[in-house]
């Protein structure tokens, strides 16, 4: 019993913590979690947890800043991502757990170095410039990533970082390509009868967490500027990469 209510707890801290970078950014509080949430409970049952919270979040970012959104760019990056999607959708179901646990920290650690030193040489988050391969190139990757871990947040970032500047119109328009990705994922456990009782029941749990959160990750989000929420996310990126990879 005292293990149970000691998982709980750390859950309900670690959705509360990535809640709060997610409202301030709207893009990294799932990566933080995952490796996190996995040593709590299995990759299965993480992914799918934290898709949920993921698409509720996003919903209620977007009752408040829905005048924010860019439709033209929802439309463009929804568009190569679905793609990706499928194809991570499919390789998540073949791929072998093991490998797909090594890759998630590699991909965690590799993405917050990067970050850091775009952040800390004050240069933006972005793609050399809008070329329509290499923005499709990075679309289908993050759509793959995320239909894999849940996690294409840092690739659409580096697409989106320097297209949506202002960062109320970036957190508004991610948020509304995360209802329509999370949905098609969520849809297709339901379909495949992966959504568990377990599972469901953590999803329930952890709504206050998440909505605690977000409330103060936008509250915060007023009051800092954006260079030192971007730090901050991907610090944590870096430990939780690196939790995850030793516990492997």
């Amino acid at each position: 019993m005292s293990t149970s209510v000691a998982m709980l707890a750390a859950l309900f801290l670690v959705v509360f913590a990535s809640n709060v970078i997610q409202g301030i950014t709207g893009f990294a509080g799932t990566l933080i979690a995952l490796p996190f949430a996995i040593l709590l409970v299995d990759l299965e049952t993480a992914k799918q947890v934290l898709n949920f919270l993921g698409l509720v979040a996003s919903i209620a970012i977007l009752i408040k800043d829905h005048r924010s959104i860019s439709w033209s760019g929802v439309r463009k990056i929804l568009t190569w991502m679905i793609t990706g999607l499928i194809i991570g959708i499919a390789s998540y179901e073949v791929a072998p757990r093991a490998v797909l646990m090594v890759c998630l920290p590699l991909f965690v650690i590799a993405i917050a170095v990067r970050g850091l030193i775009k952040v800390i040489g004050h240069e933006q988050l972005r793609t050399r410039g809008p070329a329509p391969a290499r923005d499709a190139a990075c679309l289908v990757a993050a759509g793959i990533v995320h239909g894999l871990f849940v996690s294409g947040g840092p690739l659409l970032v580096a697409y989106a970082t320097d297209r949506l500047p202002e960062k109320q119109r970036f957190r508004a328009t991610l948020s509304a390509c995360w209802i329509a990705l999370n949905s098609i994922i969520l849809v297709q456990a339901a379909l495949c009868a992966k959504l568990t009782a377990p599972m469901m029941g953590y999803m329930a749990f952890s709504l206050l967490p998440m909505a605690a959160g977000v409330a103060v990750g936008g509250s915060l989000l007023k009051r800092m500027d954006q260079r030192t929420f971007m730090l901050i996310s991907y610090l944590l990126l870096l430990a939780s990469g690196a939790s995850l990879l030793i516990s492997i």
